[in-house]
């Protein structure tokens, strides 16, 4: 389930100084029930432009979250006075600003041609884990319940990602330690591809259900596989941490899943300058399972430097925390690996043996050649990169997303990963 404090995201927006005030309309996403919110409202001046701006900003989250309890269904505009709350009196903006995303139909993918793929209502919603992933099930012949993850995009900030994200795991060879890409998800309507299903492995991450031993084979399994995404596949995770590992009972082995973050090496924007190397997190990953101190990289986006942790005497097991072999044994192993990786240097993707194809670009259609297109009743256009509420397009169908918050679910009645009940029987996959 999404933690109660990730629910309510501020994704910023408009902002500007007026009449001594900070103004600003901001764009509020609620996960759980996968709507926007519009908030409006003032700051004093500087407010927004200070070394406090984050704060300000989780605070008017928050003020949303409380705000939309007192809203109708249908309201989208949230006004909040200076004390993050709902202000009923103030009036509504002019024109809705919020961005529906565009899906491309599968039939203009060819990167996608013979993959298989499930239409989004062959999918139960299970749990809601975190912000755009649920881990649902599907009905095959073989199986009543088989389940995955589900990864999309419903907002029109992440659909970049995902996008690249499948195609970066639907290519990537099968591997012992990397969760298996599943499935391309489609709509119900005219088979937009809305995102994909990958492996799930029962249990959840080492974060959230860390093992109360940690075993030595495991580390070596870890160094493997990134050791084969770097040299040999040219791909950079960039997220190497207890949150993306799993561990498969079956097979006693790790492995290694999710690829938001990830990128080709020596071909993304800012690469000369990114501090998320695979094997400094390796060795944080390593060191936040044994000591559980999760401090030396919480709090920022780049990795710290390494030898913050390398250079400590000794690594202190925590109590709650069992190694099959002394804890030297890890240590020394992980800076055998270090130093030999700091010798084996790849510059380019393109220079490793098994490396992967870079996904085709995520191109929006103009405007224009929306218009111009054929918008019958059977097969209307969807996913507009225009406001959701622009009532020049209100007639043009876009993929629902919204869906009743969790903890109203209606006991005993299964939910669609559409968000609508399950009426009558499950359609299994061919």
């Amino acid at each position: 389930m999404i933690e109660p404090g990730d629910r309510f995201f501020c994704n910023g927006g408009m902002q500007g100084e007026f009449d001594g005030y900070d103004s600003y309309r901001f764009t509020v996403t609620d996960w759980d029930q996968r709507g926007q919110y519009l908030a409006f409202g003032r700051r004093p001046s500087g407010e927004l432009y200070g070394d406090d701006e984050e704060a300000v900003h989780d605070k008017i989250a928050e003020g949303v979250g409380r705000a939309i309890t007192k809203l109708e269904p249908d309201d989208w505009i949230v006004h909040l006075d200076r004390d993050f709350e709902l202000d009923s009196s103030a009036c509504s903006p002019p024109e809705d600003t919020r961005l529906a995303p565009f899906y491309h139909k599968l039939a203009d993918c060819p990167s996608l041609v013979g993959l298989p793929t499930i239409k989004r209502n062959q999918l139960i919603e299970v749990d809601r884990t975190s912000p755009l992933v649920d881990i649902c099930y599907y009905r095959t012949e073989q199986s009543a319940k088989k389940y995955c993850s589900f990864k999309y995009y419903c907002m029109f900030s992440n659909q970049m990602m995902i996008w690249q994200e499948l195609h970066l795991w639907k290519s990537l060879p099968r591997h012992p330690h990397i969760a298996s890409f599943d499935r391309v998800v489609i709509d119900e309507t005219d088979a937009r591809v809305l995102g994909f299903t990958a492996e799930y492995v029962p249990g959840g991450s080492i974060e959230c259900n860390p093992p109360r031993i940690f075993k030595f084979k495991w580390l070596e399994q870890l160094i493997t596989v990134v050791d084969d995404l770097n040299l040999q596949y040219g791909i950079l995770h960039r997220d190497v941490h207890p949150r993306n590992i799993l561990i498969d009972e079956k097979s006693d082995s790790v492995k290694l899943m999710d690829f938001n973050f990830s990128e080709w090496i020596g071909d993304y924007r800012a690469y000369a300058t990114d501090r998320r190397d695979d094997a400094a997190g390796l060795a944080f990953t390593l060191y936040e399972l044994i000591t559980r101190d999760n401090s030396r990289r919480s709090e920022v986006f780049y990795y710290p430097d390494v030898e913050s942790i390398l250079k400590m005497k000794t690594w202190e097991i925590h109590r709650d925390v069992l190694l099959d072999r002394d804890v030297e044994s890890f240590c020394q192993t992980l800076q055998n690996w270090l130093k030999a990786r700091a010798n084996r240097v790849v510059k380019h993707w393109s220079a490793c043996p098994a490396h992967i194809p870079k996904p085709p670009s995520f191109s929006n259609p103009e405007k224009s050649q929306i218009d111009s297109a054929d918008h019958g009743e059977e097969h209307p256009s969807k996913g507009l990169d225009l406001p959701v509420h622009d009532e020049a397009n209100g007639s043009k169908y876009q993929v629902k997303w919204d869906r009743p918050e969790a903890a109203k679910r209606i006991k005993g009645v299964e939910y669609l990963a559409s968000g609508d009940p399950l009426d009558g029987t499950l359609e299994a996959i061919l």
